[in-house]
C-alpha cells in the first residue's frame, strides 16, 4: 500500500475515532448516567 493511502486511511479512522466518543448510545444513557 502506499504512504498517500496510508495516510489518508488513518485520517479517517481518527476521525471516526472521535465522532464515535461523542454519542451516547441509548445503552450508556440508561445503564451508566442513571445509575450515577
Amino acid at each position: 500500500m502506499g504512504e498517500r493511502f496510508l495516510q489518508i486511511y488513518l485520517a479517517i479512522k481518527k476521525f471516526e475515532y472521535h465522532k464515535y466518543f461523542e454519542v451516547i448510545s441509548p445503552w450508556e444513557r440508561e445503564y451508566l448516567l442513571l445509575s450515577v
